[in-house]
């Protein structure tokens, strides 16, 4: 099944988030090998998808917008095998209001098409920050509990040698 656009409802989840601060949105692309276009113009995903990009691109600084994190795909090591990404990122807004801008802008809505043509299938997850930790799970950043020990050096196990 392919995902390009989100369902009204979700739309209208994700805007009634009520919660201060930035939003940040991994978005995970999958490219046409050849864009799909209305008017049946002949370029590849990839000119469709940076076509979109350089169209978009100001409409995101002007609403405070930025790619906070970008990345290759390598290998899905956990999750369907079959899934493989050529474009990888997070954009990060300043609020749930900055998005929503985003997606009423008239400009933005024009490289819309673009995407739509480029694009074969596409994940994207929003996410509110949270801070960077030592830790895999969360528990270092509950100031009421403890800290962990300090890890002692393992000797033995292949780990420093």
């Amino acid at each position: 099944m392919e995902h390009t656009t989100f369902s009204k409802e979700v739309f209208a989840t994700f805007r009634s988030l009520d919660r201060p601060g930035p939003v940040q949105l991994l978005n995970l692309i999958k490219l046409r090998q050849s864009a799909d276009y209305p008017d049946g113009r002949n370029v590849s995903g990839r000119e469709a998808y940076e076509t979109y990009s350089r169209i978009s691109a100001p409409v995101l600084a002007r609403l405070g917008g930025r790619i906070a994190w970008r990345g290759a795909f390598d290998l899905t090591m956990i999750g369907p095998s079959e899934e493989a990404w050529d474009i990888c990122f997070v954009a990060e807004y300043p609020s749930v209001e900055a998005f929503i801008a985003l997606m009423r802008d008239a400009t933005y809505q024009e490289a819309m098409t673009h995407r739509q043509a480029g694009v074969a299938d596409s994940r994207l997850v929003s996410f509110a920050p949270m801070p960077f930790g030592v830790e895999f799970g969360e528990r270092h950043l509950d100031d009421k509990r403890e800290p962990l020990p300090a890890p002692s050096k393992m000797s033995g196990s292949g780990l420093d040698d």
